[in-house]
């Protein structure tokens, strides 16, 4: 009964005082005698896309009829502008900061956090361009994400109830605003993915007593116990194959040196073959950049080599491909195409080790991501 009481209190709220004191402030509303004012306007947006998310006009004036008043369909639209996203957007991030939960929940397992136990991410969800002056986009080719909003959530896990939702530009980082400027509560935990801790927060919050649960990124370094310097794929593959529970003390950062205890659980071989399997997929879904044939031309083999500033003028990509393919070729192609060989030589042996180095280079940079996947995948690994 009391949380029934709770809902109803806030629905008084949130539904009728809180938009006829933010009507005027927010430019809704510019007269006292407007018949759509804020509270009509904010039920009507409410209960109407809670019924259709999609709603009309026509829809959402049959929900404003429902509350004793009768407008216009252009009335309606004439509401919906900078004012009412303002007026709307300032409920929402009231709302969402009164929080609703349940009795705790009594779990050996968290009785070591009095301040409770907290799960913390976001998600970025794509908007309409017409709204990229309020919400800005991550950007992205043809300007396809020009507008959208990252929102941000903390859950406290013991008792069921949103701590936070916070609210910010797509471009935004996820290490940037009021969800990491929250504070958490001494003796608490979170647990969250690595995008939320640098090591000097990790650092901090072991310090002041606000533990933490991160993943790990697969080339994370660390030394263990007797100084030596680890890469993690590279500790993964050094451990026995029946170990199956690897806890151990390691100081992470080649230079942070945090202390930080590496736990790593070895995952059924089912699990590790359907992950290199997804790992796969995902490299050869992946486009490949556009191929170019022969980094010169013909009239520029026949020329001769080019001069060094000429080579420094080049486009970057140029430059990034004639460099990888001297490695893989083995000769240096800013001298003579000949050097590939006696027995290839000219502007057609040119284009053609050009083409097999760039594919080699190809090659290997997917032979190495689905290795380094692979590797990851094969324990599951948590710092705490």
């Amino acid at each position: 009964m009391e949380s029934i009481a709770r809902v109803s209190e806030l629905a008084q709220r949130f539904l009728i005082e809180r938009p006829k004191e933010l009507e005027r402030p927010s430019g809704l509303v510019q007269r006292r005698t407007a018949r759509l004012d804020g509270p009509k306007f904010v039920q009507m947006c409410v209960l109407g896309w809670m019924n259709n998310a999609s709603a009309s006009y026509s829809q959402l004036n049959h929900v404003v009829a429902s509350l004793d008043l009768h407008v216009r369909n252009q009335a309606i639209e004439e509401r919906f502008g900078p004012a009412s996203s303002e007026l709307l957007r300032h409920l929402l991030e009231e709302a969402t900061g009164q929080l609703l939960q349940g009795q705790a929940v009594e779990t050996p397992l968290f009785e070591h956090f009095a301040g409770g136990v907290f799960l913390q991410d976001g998600s970025v969800v794509s908007l309409p361009t017409e709204l990229s002056t309020s919400w800005r986009g991550s950007g992205g080719p043809s300007g396809a994400n020009e507008s959208g909003v990252r929102i941000q959530g903390r859950w406290e896990m013991r008792c069921g109830g949103l701590h936070g939702l916070w609210m910010q530009d797509a471009r935004r980082w996820e290490r940037q605003g009021p969800a990491i400027d929250s504070p958490y509560p001494e003796d608490s935990l979170r647990i969250v993915d690595t995008a939320y801790l640098s090591y000097a927060d990790m650092r901090a919050a072991s310090q002041s007593r606000r533990f933490w649960i991160t993943g790990v990124k697969a080339d994370m370094l660390f030394s263990d116990q007797q100084g030596r310097l680890w890469n993690l794929t590279e500790w993964l593959r050094s451990l026995p194959a029946d170990e199956q529970v690897v806890e151990v003390w390691v100081r992470a950062g080649k230079r942070e040196q945090v202390p930080v205890r590496l736990i790593a659980l070895r995952l059924p071989e089912e699990v590790v073959r359907r992950r290199k399997k997804r790992a796969k997929r995902e490299v050869e879904r992946r486009p490949r950049e556009p191929w170019r044939p022969a980094l010169w031309s013909t009239s520029q083999a026949r020329a001769g080599p080019p001069a060094t500033k000429a080579g420094q003028e080049a486009p970057q990509g140029e430059c990034e491909q004639t460099a990888a393919g001297g490695v893989a070729a083995g000769a240096d192609q800013r001298r003579w195409p000949c050097a590939l060989g006696s027995t290839s030589c000219g502007p057609d042996a040119l284009a053609l080790a050009n083409r097999t180095a760039l594919e080699a280079v190809e090659t290997g940079r997917q032979d190495r991501h689905v290795e380094e996947r692979q590797a990851a995948t094969d324990l599951d690994r948590v710092v705490c």
